[in-house]
């Protein structure tokens, strides 16, 4: 069954509530706007169109990898990564239809989860 876009983008808000969007940064400030008017958010969410949005730019920084290293790492808006991560839920369903059968375990990457819970991925395939 399709998911529609406003279920999508309440599922990705709550499951940014819940883990977060980043293992490098804080929480963006704005996300907390998000999360307490989720369902006023995500009907706005709705609406959006390839036409009519508008990427922000990402917040680039070096950050530290291991004891004398760096890496460049990205944070998106909190705006965008809902986008984003709703347009993925809306096209996940599809996608794992072309995936590799998780009984052959020859594949360990994230395996989406259809559902109502804030968890997108199965425990145990990252």
């Amino acid at each position: 069954m399709p998911i529609d876009r406003e279920s999508a983008a309440k599922r990705a808000i709550e499951h940014l509530e819940k883990f977060g969007d980043t293992d490098l940064f804080p929480s963006l400030p704005e996300m907390r706007c998000y999360i307490d008017c989720k369902d006023a958010v995500a009907a706005e969410f709705d609406k959006l169109t390839a036409g009519n949005y508008r990427p922000q730019h990402c917040i680039e920084s070096l950050t530290p990898k291991g004891a004398l290293g760096f890496r460049i790492s990205h944070q998106l808006s909190a705006t965008d990564n809902i986008v984003y991560l709703a347009a993925t839920i809306v096209a996940a369903p599809d996608l794992e239809k072309y995936r590799v059968n998780t009984e052959s375990h020859r594949s360990f990457a994230y395996r989406f989860i259809e559902g109502d819970e804030p968890r997108l991925f199965e425990r145990g395939k990252s």
